[in-house]
């Protein structure tokens, strides 16, 4: 069953237009306007992440952010934070499009 929902604003509460959460047989992925940022295979916490990804736009990148802290469980704030998490984990994967 796929479910589908809007990321929700940290600020106001209220769900972000075009900033979506998609669950799938235990996959969640994160999708910015027609665009699939990043795929976290939660069976076997694995992480894929289109390369360039925090190059997006600013909005893009903050909900990516958020993405990543509320479900896939990093503390991730900012594109350093990103790559320091990618030096030090094996579990994120950069790819070139996400299947």
């Amino acid at each position: 069953m796929v479910k589908v929902r809007n990321i929700t604003s940290e600020r106001s509460g209220e769900s972000v237009r075009n900033q979506f959460i998609i669950k799938v047989d235990g996959v969640k992925y994160f999708q910015s306007y027609d665009t699939t940022i990043a795929k976290y295979d939660y069976r076997n916490n694995k992480l894929y992440v289109v390369r360039g990804a925090t190059d997006y736009s600013t909005t893009t990148s903050k909900y990516f952010y958020k993405f990543l802290r509320d479900e896939v469980g990093l503390s991730v704030y900012s594109k350093k934070d990103f790559k320091r998490d990618c030096d030090e984990c094996d579990a994120i994967i950069i790819v070139d499009e996400i299947d």
